[in-house]
């Protein structure tokens, strides 16, 4: 068992690591083409272009709104395909589903720069295509993780945190190896590269499956195993995170109006932005306002992403031993978000490239205590039983608010002037403040009064009904002429009832109303 888990672990996490891989090459690709820089040994870029015509060197011509379109339209198809992605895991094989997304995303990747050469319509296109088959395979990865390993899933705020490590891995690696790939053999090169580790990937996972065969499931024998591991882990978890009964009603309203859920939306949308405008942009603003060679911009877009690996790690260590509440919880939030603002700041004012290359990486860097202790783990502490709704519905907002704000980026910077970015920079860093003050004011770390199904309100009680011709003495609550004829008829109370059916009571009214006799 304890193999099995290991390889599906390495399968999903390498997996996501390729993907995140693939993501930093357009990011350097595109300026690269457009600063007409073609490497060192050009033959290959003259086969590969070869059906254009002719031996001339290819040159893009995009402006800086149809980059950021570029660049943003990727999650016009990402949002949606998590949703459906989730279905495809529970309906077939989450591992197929994983492995189709990784090799039709290695397929569109390849022809990437085929669709760039052609027309920024027909790249567009690809990229939403990247998208949706990219989105699939993140709840095909849980999924898989959940199911091959529970003690590890048992523990949300470990599987919170290890995935946006796994993403910065993936994009340290990828600015490393374009910035190698690329001054030799040209800015296409690293397409192509990259989409063969995908597809290789694909294969690997084949064989994986084809030795541990991980479509069949767990057997009986590793679910026995899984229930001793899971004993000692998930305890606690399972006082805290029921499941929430097919009839018990989602407060939807109560839970988009919360000031402590509109926060955490608030800190993952302006969290996105900053990372977009660090992690995609990087490169761009390096070539832009730096004014680095396009050999450098890679290693030095790699800095930030690599530092925040780096800490992370440990901060997923030290930090959830400390039984964090309200107060720390927002302390290290705070820390984050003012960290990357004040580092945003300091490369809007100082555009020499290390400066821009020490604060953008310290100031990324610093959102990991945010990731591993901040907004980010408090959806499951507010409500534990909607906590996963929250977190999705954030990712979502998050995700495309970010997307807008890539295009954005792209249309306000059309003159690529250092001014233009300036502006970018230090309204990002802002808005990074503001966040942290309102997650200050509204944020919360305790199970909210609305998310507790368990708990119901006690019925206030009935009215007790006053008999008309005793104003003394109380009569029964009835409700309808049932419940006065299961009065009647039982014996412990007949001998008394000519005492409460007087011609003028009420009971008496509603009882010959009825068609009733009145009682001997």
């Amino acid at each position: 068992m304890a193999k099995k888990s290991a390889a599906v672990a390495c399968l999903v996490f390498g997996g996501l690591f390729l993907q995140y891989m693939m993501r930093t090459t357009i990011t350097v690709a595109i300026p690269a083409a457009l600063e007409e820089y073609h490497g060192l040994y050009t033959d290959m870029e003259d086969v590969f272009f070869r059906w254009r015509g002719g031996t001339s060197k290819l040159v893009l011509n995009y402006t800086q709104l149809e980059v950021g379109a570029i660049f943003g339209t990727f999650y016009i198809g990402y949002i949606p395909s998590r949703l459906l992605g989730g279905h495809l895991a529970l309906r077939f094989s989450a591992l197929r589903v994983f492995q189709v997304s990784l090799l039709v995303t290695s397929l569109l990747h390849i022809w990437a720069p085929v669709a760039l050469a052609f027309h920024v319509s027909v790249i567009i296109i690809i990229r939403i295509l990247r998208g949706f088959t990219e989105g699939i395979a993140f709840p095909a990865a849980f999924t898989l993780l959940v199911e091959w390993l529970p003690s590890f899933t048992a523990d949300r705020a470990r599987i919170i945190t290890t995935v946006p490590i796994v993403m910065y891995l993936g994009f340290a690696a990828g600015f490393f190896i374009n910035s190698m790939f690329l001054p030799l053999f040209g800015w296409f090169s690293p397409f192509a590269l990259f989409g063969i580790f995908g597809i290789l990937g694909t294969v690997v996972i084949e064989t994986f499956n084809c030795v541990y065969h991980i479509t069949d499931g767990p057997t009986e024998d590793d679910l026995k195993d899984m229930v001793t591991r899971r004993k000692s882990s998930t305890t606690e978890s399972l006082k805290m995170n029921g499941r929430i009964s097919s009839n018990t009603p989602i407060p939807w309203r109560a839970m988009m109006t919360s000031p402590a859920v509109l926060s955490v939306m608030l800190c993952e949308a302006v969290l996105k932005c900053g990372q977009h405008l660090a992690l995609l942009y990087a490169p761009t603003i390096f070539s832009q306002v730096g004014k680095r060679a396009i050999i450098e911009i890679g290693l030095l877009s790699m800095a930030s992403p690599l530092l925040v690996a780096l800490i992370l790690p440990i901060t997923l260590v030290i930090i959830p031993g400390l039984k964090l509440t309200d107060p720390p919880r927002k302390i290290f939030n705070t820390i984050g978000f003012f960290g990357f603002g004040t580092g945003l700041m300091v490369v809007a004012m100082k555009p020499q490239y290390i400066w821009m290359t020490m604060f953008l990486a310290v100031g990324l860097g610093m959102t990991a205590f945010s990731i591993a202790a901040g907004f980010n783990l408090t959806p499951m502490e507010i409500a534990p039983q909607y906590g996963t709704i929250i977190r999705g519905v954030s990712a979502a907002f998050g995700t495309a608010v970010g997307a807008f704000g890539i295009i954005f980026v792209g249309w306000f910077t059309e003159d690529k002037t250092t001014s233009q970015w300036s502006i970018v920079i230090v309204t990002e860093a802002c808005l990074l403040c503001a966040a942290a003050v309102l997650f200050i004011m509204f944020g919360r770390s305790t199970v909210q009064p609305w998310a507790r199904p368990w708990e119901r309100a006690p019925e206030p009680p009935r009215p007790q009904l006053r008999d008309t011709a005793s104003a003394d003495r109380l009569v029964s609550p009835a409700e309808s002429l049932a419940d006065v004829m299961e009065a009647v008829s039982q014996e412990s109370i007949q001998p008394d009832m000519d005492s409460y059916y007087k011609p003028k009571g009420t009971y008496y009214k509603a009882y010959k109303k009825g068609g009733g006799q009145k009682p001997e």
